[in-house]
Protein backbone atom coordinates (compact mmCIF):
# COMPACT_ATOMS: atom_id res chain seq x y z
CA UNK A 1 0.00 0.00 0.00
CA UNK A 2 1.48 3.32 -0.72
CA UNK A 3 2.07 5.79 2.01
CA UNK A 4 2.65 9.64 2.26
CA UNK A 5 6.19 9.02 2.38
CA UNK A 6 6.76 8.93 -1.17
CA UNK A 7 5.63 12.97 -0.91
CA UNK A 8 8.81 14.18 -1.01
CA UNK A 9 10.92 17.53 -2.73
CA UNK A 10 11.95 14.58 -5.81
CA UNK A 11 8.00 13.72 -6.39
CA UNK A 12 7.53 17.94 -6.39
CA UNK A 13 9.81 18.69 -8.61
CA UNK A 14 8.09 15.80 -11.19
CA UNK A 15 4.81 16.62 -10.79
CA UNK A 16 5.39 20.37 -11.30
CA UNK A 17 6.89 19.55 -15.00
CA UNK A 18 3.98 17.07 -15.09
CA UNK A 19 0.77 17.49 -17.25
CA UNK A 20 -1.58 15.53 -15.21
CA UNK A 21 -1.75 17.78 -12.19
CA UNK A 22 -5.81 17.16 -11.69
CA UNK A 23 -4.81 13.28 -11.83
CA UNK A 24 -1.76 14.14 -9.18
CA UNK A 25 -3.99 16.07 -7.14
CA UNK A 26 -6.65 13.01 -6.63
CA UNK A 27 -4.04 10.62 -6.22
CA UNK A 28 -1.88 13.22 -3.36
CA UNK A 29 -5.70 13.80 -1.82
CA UNK A 30 -6.77 10.26 -1.56
CA UNK A 31 -3.16 9.25 0.07
CA UNK A 32 -3.29 11.75 2.70
CA UNK A 33 -7.25 11.63 3.41
CA UNK A 34 -6.53 7.46 3.60
CA UNK A 35 -3.32 8.12 6.18
CA UNK A 36 -5.27 10.65 7.97
CA UNK A 37 -8.95 8.29 8.35
CA UNK A 38 -6.50 5.45 9.60
CA UNK A 39 -4.43 7.77 12.35
CA UNK A 40 -7.48 9.34 13.45
CA UNK A 41 -8.30 6.16 15.21
CA UNK A 42 -5.41 6.18 17.20
CA UNK A 43 -5.20 10.47 18.00
CA UNK A 44 -8.59 12.03 17.24
CA UNK A 45 -7.69 15.16 18.13
CA UNK A 46 -4.17 15.83 16.46
CA UNK A 47 -5.32 14.18 13.07
CA UNK A 48 -8.80 15.68 12.59
CA UNK A 49 -7.30 19.06 12.64
CA UNK A 50 -4.63 17.60 9.78
CA UNK A 51 -8.13 16.04 7.90
CA UNK A 52 -9.54 19.06 8.34
CA UNK A 53 -6.35 21.59 6.69
CA UNK A 54 -6.76 18.99 4.02
CA UNK A 55 -10.27 19.72 3.56
CA UNK A 56 -9.71 23.74 3.47
CA UNK A 57 -6.52 23.03 0.98
CA UNK A 58 -8.84 20.80 -1.41
CA UNK A 59 -12.70 23.43 -0.96
CA UNK A 60 -9.59 25.96 -2.20
CA UNK A 61 -8.77 24.32 -5.16
CA UNK A 62 -12.35 23.57 -6.63
CA UNK A 63 -13.30 26.82 -5.76
CA UNK A 64 -10.28 28.12 -8.05
CA UNK A 65 -9.07 30.27 -5.29
CA UNK A 66 -5.52 28.18 -5.92
CA UNK A 67 -4.14 26.55 -8.98
CA UNK A 68 -2.82 23.21 -9.10
CA UNK A 69 0.71 24.30 -8.46
CA UNK A 70 0.32 25.49 -5.44
CA UNK A 71 -1.90 23.19 -4.16
CA UNK A 72 0.50 20.37 -4.67
CA UNK A 73 2.53 22.43 -2.36
CA UNK A 74 -0.01 23.15 0.23
CA UNK A 75 -0.67 19.03 0.10
CA UNK A 76 3.29 18.22 0.30
CA UNK A 77 3.11 20.23 3.17
CA UNK A 78 0.32 19.04 5.15
CA UNK A 79 2.40 15.11 4.22
CA UNK A 80 5.12 16.76 6.22
CA UNK A 81 2.79 17.92 8.98
CA UNK A 82 1.65 14.95 9.01
CA UNK A 83 5.00 13.16 9.18
CA UNK A 84 5.91 15.67 12.34
CA UNK A 85 2.97 15.00 14.14
CA UNK A 86 4.22 10.84 13.68
CA UNK A 87 7.84 12.04 15.25
CA UNK A 88 6.73 13.98 17.94
CA UNK A 89 5.85 11.33 20.13
CA UNK A 90 9.01 9.33 19.77
CA UNK A 91 10.53 13.00 20.79
CA UNK A 92 9.11 12.91 23.96
CA UNK A 93 9.09 9.33 24.57
CA UNK A 94 5.81 8.58 24.63
CA UNK A 95 3.47 5.18 22.59
CA UNK A 96 0.99 6.18 20.18
CA UNK A 97 -1.56 5.70 22.61
CA UNK A 98 0.54 8.05 25.11
CA UNK A 99 0.61 10.61 22.66
CA UNK A 100 -3.28 10.59 21.84
CA UNK A 101 -3.65 11.47 25.13
CA UNK A 102 -1.22 13.82 25.92
CA UNK A 103 -2.51 15.85 22.74
CA UNK A 104 -5.89 15.81 24.85
CA UNK A 105 -4.49 17.10 27.77
CA UNK A 106 -2.14 19.88 26.15
CA UNK A 107 -4.74 21.65 24.43
CA UNK A 108 -5.45 24.98 25.66
CA UNK A 109 -4.39 26.19 28.82
CA UNK A 110 -2.55 23.57 31.27
CA UNK A 111 -1.04 23.47 34.49
CA UNK A 112 1.01 20.36 33.76
CA UNK A 113 4.26 21.03 31.63
CA UNK A 114 7.02 18.68 30.30
CA UNK A 115 7.83 15.80 32.33
CA UNK A 116 5.33 16.09 34.53
CA UNK A 117 2.81 16.04 32.53
CA UNK A 118 4.76 12.67 30.49
CA UNK A 119 4.08 10.81 33.85
CA UNK A 120 0.89 11.67 34.40
CA UNK A 121 -0.38 10.82 30.63
CA UNK A 122 1.36 7.47 31.61
CA UNK A 123 -0.25 6.91 34.89
CA UNK A 124 -4.12 7.96 32.87
CA UNK A 125 -3.26 5.15 30.20
CA UNK A 126 -2.43 2.35 32.65
CA UNK A 127 -5.74 3.67 35.05
CA UNK A 128 -8.10 3.27 31.51
CA UNK A 129 -6.68 0.32 30.93
CA UNK A 130 -7.22 -1.09 34.18
CA UNK A 131 -10.81 -0.93 33.90
CA UNK A 132 -11.58 -1.64 30.63
CA UNK A 133 -13.17 -5.10 29.87
CA UNK A 134 -14.73 -7.08 27.23
CA UNK A 135 -17.52 -4.30 25.58
CA UNK A 136 -16.92 -2.07 28.35
CA UNK A 137 -18.35 0.15 25.67
CA UNK A 138 -21.61 -0.86 26.04
CA UNK A 139 -21.81 -0.60 30.37
CA UNK A 140 -22.57 2.48 32.26
CA UNK A 141 -20.48 1.21 35.23
CA UNK A 142 -17.50 0.89 33.33
CA UNK A 143 -17.97 4.15 31.84
CA UNK A 144 -18.72 6.16 34.83
CA UNK A 145 -15.72 4.26 36.41
CA UNK A 146 -13.59 5.65 33.93
CA UNK A 147 -14.72 9.07 33.35
CA UNK A 148 -14.87 9.20 37.69
CA UNK A 149 -11.04 7.90 37.47
CA UNK A 150 -10.10 10.56 35.28
CA UNK A 151 -11.84 13.46 36.88
CA UNK A 152 -10.32 12.39 40.29
CA UNK A 153 -6.70 12.29 38.90
CA UNK A 154 -7.04 15.67 37.02
CA UNK A 155 -8.06 17.52 40.18
CA UNK A 156 -5.19 15.55 42.48
CA UNK A 157 -3.10 17.16 39.42
CA UNK A 158 -4.11 20.87 40.08
CA UNK A 159 -5.67 21.11 36.81
CA UNK A 160 -7.90 24.08 36.58
CA UNK A 161 -11.01 23.63 38.08
CA UNK A 162 -13.28 25.20 35.40
CA UNK A 163 -11.55 23.04 32.60
CA UNK A 164 -11.66 19.21 34.50
CA UNK A 165 -15.21 18.44 32.59
CA UNK A 166 -13.74 19.47 29.38
CA UNK A 167 -10.81 17.46 29.62
CA UNK A 168 -13.28 14.80 31.29
CA UNK A 169 -14.69 14.58 28.22
CA UNK A 170 -11.82 14.86 25.64
CA UNK A 171 -10.11 12.16 27.41
CA UNK A 172 -13.07 9.76 27.26
CA UNK A 173 -13.66 10.58 24.20
CA UNK A 174 -9.97 9.59 23.05
CA UNK A 175 -10.22 6.61 25.29
CA UNK A 176 -12.94 5.35 23.54
CA UNK A 177 -11.90 5.68 20.00
CA UNK A 178 -8.82 4.12 21.20
CA UNK A 179 -10.00 0.87 23.54
CA UNK A 180 -13.88 0.46 21.84
CA UNK A 181 -12.44 -2.51 20.22
CA UNK A 182 -10.43 -3.87 23.00
CA UNK A 183 -10.00 -7.32 23.25
CA UNK A 184 -10.28 -9.57 26.60
CA UNK A 185 -6.53 -10.78 25.94
CA UNK A 186 -5.01 -7.89 25.42
CA UNK A 187 -6.63 -6.65 28.21
CA UNK A 188 -5.48 -9.26 30.19
CA UNK A 189 -1.92 -9.03 29.06
CA UNK A 190 -1.96 -5.38 30.07
CA UNK A 191 -3.14 -6.14 33.24
CA UNK A 192 -0.53 -8.97 34.02
CA UNK A 193 2.05 -6.20 32.87
CA UNK A 194 0.81 -3.37 34.80
CA UNK A 195 0.72 -5.65 37.88
CA UNK A 196 4.58 -6.85 37.08
CA UNK A 197 5.45 -3.00 37.16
Amino acid sequence: KPDISILDEKFLEDVKNSHLKNLTIETIQKLINDELRTKMRTNLLRYKSLLETLEEIIEEYENNIINSSKVIEKLIELAEEIRKAESAGNELGLSSEEMAFYDALSQGKKSLKGQTLKKFVKELVKSIKRDITIDWTNHEIIKSRIKANVRLMLLRNSFDYTEIDKLTDKIYEQAFFLYKDYSSFETELEYIYLQEN
